[in-house]
């Protein structure tokens, strides 16, 4: 496991407080150093006031340091099982869910 080259989190997504020329901003925030820092945006064009796909958007992007945790905790955990001899004769390095969670993970860190 190689160490993280992101911002770390939490991060959290809110709506831009300046919408210039029809178009509409969430903000992706971190805490770095002695406050909240935008870190990314997600943009989109305000139809009325439907600003879903944007808001959407960011809400995943705020939620990728807890995503990559939680699925590196669980394929240590799925390893860990394995290596323990409690699963019988289930090889993770075949299944196919273990191989995309480590694609994944590689991909999120930059070394794929």
């Amino acid at each position: 496991m190689t160490e993280s080259k992101h911002t770390p989190g939490p991060w959290g997504a809110e709506r831009a407080a300046f919408p210039v020329f029809e178009a509409y901003d969430f903000a992706i925030r971190a805490s770095v150093g002695h406050g909240p820092v935008v870190i990314g945006e997600a943009f989109g064009r305000a139809t009325q006031t439907v600003y879903l796909p944007a808001e959407a958007n960011a809400r995943l992007i705020a939620a990728a340091p807890d995503l990559l945790e939680a699925l590196e905790g669980l394929l240590a955990k799925y390893t860990e099982l394995v290596s323990s001899g409690d699963c019988g004769s289930w090889d993770p390095e075949k299944e196919s869910e273990v191989i995309a969670a480590r694609a994944a993970i590689a991909k999120a860190k930059g070394d794929a």
